[in-house]
């Protein structure tokens, strides 16, 4: 308990996604089995250092994209050929 609310302690991050422009976690709850793992926003997630390892461990999963960085992106936008 705190501040008279219930909190669970994050045990791992298993995946991310982009949900309607929202990145949740999958997360998995200490002391729980893998059937209670629930997607939670990433602002309801206080587990830093467990995300930072998530991304590290895959680099290539869904994550939001700062616009300082976007301005830096190497990319050209083409259209189809017909």
């Amino acid at each position: 308990m705190i501040e008279g609310e219930q909190h669970y302690e994050v045990e791992s991050i298993l995946d991310s996604r982009l949900r309607s422009g929202k990145l949740e976690f999958l997360v998995n709850w200490k002391g729980y089995g893998y059937e209670e793992n629930s997607w939670v926003s990433e602002h309801d997630v206080n587990a830093l250092q467990l995300i930072s390892q998530f991304y590290h461990d895959h680099p290539g999963a869904p994550c939001h994209i700062h616009a300082i960085h976007f301005a830096s992106m190497n990319f050209h936008a083409s259209l189809p050929t017909p």
